[in-house]
C-alpha cells in the first residue's frame, strides 16, 4: 500500500509541477480528472488538496472551482472537516472576491457551518463566519452581515487572536456605516485601529484613519475628520500612496468648506505623492476630476477644460469606477459652456445612479443643481418639484446628521466620563498600591537585611572552612613532598646497599672469583635492581594489564609475608583508560600496604569487577580494624587521603567501613 502511494504521489508531483508533462495540460479538463483511479477515497482527496493549491497558484486557473467542489465533497465524506474548512474558506473567498458571485460563497459557507463544527478547529469556524459576513456585505444584506461579522469576533476574542480581530472589526464597520449605525462604526473602527496599533500593523493603521476620515466627512463631523488625516501625515509611515489619499479627502473637505486655496494646496500635495506612487495610475485619475470640478465652479474654464482634456487623453477608462465625479465635472462643464440642457442631462444621470445606491447626500446636491438649472431654462414646475424634494431630503439627512452628533457627543461625554470615573478609581488603587509597596519595601529591607546577615555568617563559615580545607592541603602537599624525598631517599639507599654493593663486589672479585660465582653473584643485583623499579613502577603492569601485575603482586606478598590474600579480578585491558589502571593498582598498592603494616590480619580479598559502565572495587580483611573518621581527618593518615585523593581525581567514590573484625575499603569508578 505504502509503494502504491509513493508512486501516486510521484504521478501527482509529475503532475502538477512539470510543465512538459501531457498530465499538467490535460488537468484542465474536469473530465481528465475524474478518469483518474484512486485505490480510496483518502488518496484521491489528498490528489485533490495538492492539485487545488497548485491551480490557485497558477491564478486560479480552471479547473480550480470544480476541484474545490469535489474536494469539499469527498472531505466532508470522510470526515476530514478541519481541512474541508480550510479549502471552503479559499473558495468562499474566491467566489466573493474573484468571480464577483457572494451568493455562491453564501451557499458554500452555510453548507460547512451545518455540520459538526466542533470537528473544525476554531479559527477557521471564525474566517467561515467572517467570509460569509463578506458575501452578504456585498449582496447589500448588511444586517445579515454584521450577525456574521459578530460571531467571527466572538471566536477570535475568544483565541486572543489580536491581528484577525483588528481586520475582522474593520470589515464590520462597513456595514454598520452603510444602514446608517455612525456611533457604532466609528466606535468599531477606533476598536480596530487600537489593536492595529498594538500588533504594529502600521499599513492598516493609516488605512484605518483614512477609513475614519471618511466616515467623519460623511456625516459632517470636519474637525473630526481632519483630525484622522493630520495624524497620518504625523506619524510618517504612511506610504505614497496613502498619503495622497489623505491629501486628496483633505483637499476635498476644503473644497465642501469653500476653502479653495486649502483645496489647490492639499490637491498638490496628493498629487506629487501619487507620482511617487506605486498606484499613479488609479490616483491621477481621481485628482484630475476633482481639479477640473473646482476649476469649472470656479469660472477658470480654460484651466479645467485642460485638465479635464488631460483626463479623457489618459484616463477615459476610469469614468465607471469615478461615475459621480465624471458626471459632476461634465455637468459643470456645459454649464459653463451655456450648454444647460446637457448639463441638465448630466446631473438627471446622477440623480438616478445616486437614488440607486442609497447615496442621499448626493442625491441633495444633485437636486440642489437641477433646480438652478430648471428655473434657468424656464422649467419652473420640475424646478418647484425638486425644490420641495431637495429642502425635505436636506432637512431630513441635516436632521440625520444633528442626531448621529448627538449621539456620538453623548457618547463621547459618557466615554469621558466612565473615563474619569476609571481614573478617580485608578487613583484610590494607586493610593492603595502605594501604600502596599511601601509595606512591601519595608519587608524587603527587612528580609534583605536578614539574607544578608546569613549569607555574612555563611561566607564567614565558609572562609573558616576553606582556611583549614587549605591549610589541611599545604599540610598534605608539603607531607606529600615529605613522603617523595623519603621514597627517593629509600630507594637511593636500596640501589646503593644492595645493588651497588653487589655490583662493586662484583667488579672487586671478578678477576678471582670463578664464573659461576659471579653468576650468582650478578642473578642477585638484577633480582634486588627489578624488586627495586618494581616498587618504583611496576613494569608488569604496562606490559601484561592490571590483571597480571595485581596477581603478580599477590603472588609476592603471599610469599613474603604470613598473611593469606586472594584476588578476584576481571579483565579491565577493553575500554579503560591507561590512567585509570595505574589509579587502581597503586589504589590497591596503597590499601595492601595499610594492612600488611597496621591490621594484624590472616586474611585478605581482594575484588576487582567491571559492570557496565563502572569499575567496583572492594578490600576485605579480617584484621583489628580502626576509627576511620578519626584516622580520615588526622594528619597522620597519609596512606588513607592518598587513597581518597586517587579516588577524587577518577571521580569516584571511596567508602571505608571497619570494625574490631576487620575493615572494608569500596571504590566505585566511573568508566570515561
Amino acid at each position: 500500500m505504502k509503494r502504491l502511494l509513493t508512486i501516486l504521489f510521484l504521478v501527482a508531483s509529475a503532475f502538477l509541477f512539470a510543465q512538459e508533462d501531457n498530465l499538467t495540460n490535460q488537468a484542465t479538463s474536469n473530465k481528465t480528472i475524474q478518469e483518474l483511479k484512486f485505490e480510496t477515497k483518502q488518496d484521491r482527496f489528498h490528489y485533490l488538496d495538492s492539485l487545488s493549491l497548485v491551480l490557485e497558484e497558477e491564478n486560479y486557473r480552471p479547473p480550480y472551482e470544480d476541484v474545490q467542489l469535489e474536494l469539499i465533497d469527498l472531505g466532508i465524506q470522510i470526515d476530514s472537516l478541519d481541512r474541508v474548512a480550510y479549502q471552503a474558506i479559499g473558495l468562499a473567498w474566491y467566489y466573493s472576491n474573484i468571480v464577483r458571485d457572494p451568493k455562491k460563497s453564501i451557499k458554500l459557507t452555510q453548507r460547512i457551518l451545518i455540520e459538526d463544527t466542533s470537528n473544525i478547529r476554531d479559527f477557521y469556524v471564525g474566517l467561515l463566519y467572517r467570509e460569509l459576513g463578506d458575501a452578504y456585505f456585498f449582496t447589500g444584506e448588511n444586517t445579515l452581515a454584521i450577525g456574521k461579522y459578530e460571531k467571527a469576533i466572538r471566536i477570535f476574542e475568544a483565541l486572543q487572536n489580536k491581528q484577525i480581530l483588528a481586520e475582522t472589526l474593520m470589515y464590520l464597520s462597513a456595514p454598520q456605516s452603510n444602514i446608517g449605525d455612525f456611533v457604532n462604526a466609528i466606535n468599531t473602527m477606533n476598536r480596530s485601529l487600537h489593536l492595529f496599533e498594538e500588533t504594529g500593523d502600521k499599513y492598516n493603521v493609516t488605512g484605518m484613519r483614512i477609513e475614519m476620515g471618511l466616515l467623519f466627512s460623511k456625516y459632517g463631523f470636519v474637525k473630526e475628520a481632519h483630525q484622522q488625516y493630520d495624524l497620518l501625515i504625523e506619524e510618517g509611515f504612511a506610504n505614497d500612496s496613502q498619503l495622497s489619499a489623505a491629501y486628496i479627502n483633505k483637499a476635498n473637505l476644503a473644497k465642501t468648506e469653500k476653502n479653495y486655496q486649502d483645496y489647490f494646496n492639499n490637491i498638490e500635495f496628493a498629487k506629487k505623492h501619487a507620482k511617487s506612487s506605486d498606484r499613479l495610475a488609479f490616483i491621477m485619475p481621481t485628482i484630475l476630476l476633482s481639479k477640473a470640478e473646482v476649476l469649472f465652479i470656479l469660472g477658470r474654464y480654460d484651466e479645467g477644460n485642460k485638465v479635464f482634456e488631460t483626463f479623457n487623453d489618459n484616463y477615459s477608462q476610469s469614468t465607471t469606477s469615478l461615475f459621480p465625479v465624471y458626471k459632476n465635472v461634465r455637468a459643470e462643464k456645459y454649464r459653463n459652456e451655456n450648454k444647460l440642457q446637457m448639463a441638465i442631462n448630466e446631473f438627471e444621470e446622477l440623480l438616478r445612479f445616486s437614488e440607486e445606491r442609497n447615496d442621499w447626500s448626493e442625491v441633495a446636491k444633485t437636486k440642489s443643481k437641477l433646480v438652478e438649472l430648471y428655473t434657468q431654462t424656464n422649467q419652473l414646475n420640475l424646478a418647484l418639484s425638486n425644490q420641495s424634494s431637495y429642502l425635505a431630503l436636506r432637512d431630513s439627512i441635516e436632521e440625520d446628521k444633528k442626531i448621529k452628533a448627538l449621539s456620538y457627543y453623548k457618547t463621547l461625554f459618557e466615554t469621558e466620563k466612565k473615563d474619569k470615573q476609571i481614573s478617580e478609581q485608578e487613583s484610590e488603587i494607586d493610593i492603595l498600591h502605594l501604600e502596599n509597596q511601601n509595606k512591601q519595601k519595608l519587608i524587603l529591607i527587612v528580609l534583605v537585611v536578614s539574607i544578608f546577615s546569613i549569607a555574612l555568617v555563611w561566607f564567614f563559615r565558609k572562609y573558616l572552612q576553606t582556611k583549614r580545607e587549605k591549610a589541611l592541603q599545604q599540610n598534605f602537599s608539603q607531607r606529600l613532598l615529605r613522603v617523595q624525598e623519603e621514597e627517593r631517599l629509600k630507594i637511593s639507599r636500596d640501589l646503593h646497599d644492595s645493588v651497588g654493593q653487589s655490583l662493586s663486589l662484583l667488579k672487586r672479585n671478578a678477576p678471582t672469583n670463578s664464573n659461576e660465582e659471579n653468576d650468582k653473584l650478578l642473578a642477585t643485583s638484577i633480582q634486588e635492581l627489578r624488586e627495586v623499579t618494581q616498587a618504583i613502577y611496576p613494569y608488569t603492569l604496562k606490559k601484561f594489564g592490571l590483571s597480571y601485575a595485581l596477581e603478580n603482586m599477590v603472588a609476592n606478598i603471599n610469599k613474603t609475608t604470613p598473611i593469606n590474600f586472594k584476588l578476584k579480578i576481571q579483565d579491565l585491558s577493553n575500554g579503560v583508560n591507561e590512567n585509570y589502571i595505574l589509579q587502581i593498582y597503586r589504589l590497591l598498592q596503597e590499601a595492601t600496604n595499610n594492612i600488611i603494616k597496621h591490621a594484624k590480619a590472616k586474611n585478605v580479598v581482594i575484588s576487582v569487577m567491571k559492570r557496565e559502565n563502572e569499575i567496583h572495587i572492594k578490600v576485605v580483611d579480617d584484621g583489628n580494624g580502626f576509627d576511620v573518621k578519626y584516622k580520615l581527618t588526622t594528619s597522620k593518615s597519609f596512606g588513607l587521603q592518598t587513597m581518597q585523593q586517587r579516588i577524587q581525581m577518577l571521580k569516584g567514590k571511596l567508602e571505608i567501613q571497619s570494625n574490631l573484625k576487620g575493615t572494608e575499603v569500596s571504590a566505585l569508578i566511573p568508566i570515561v
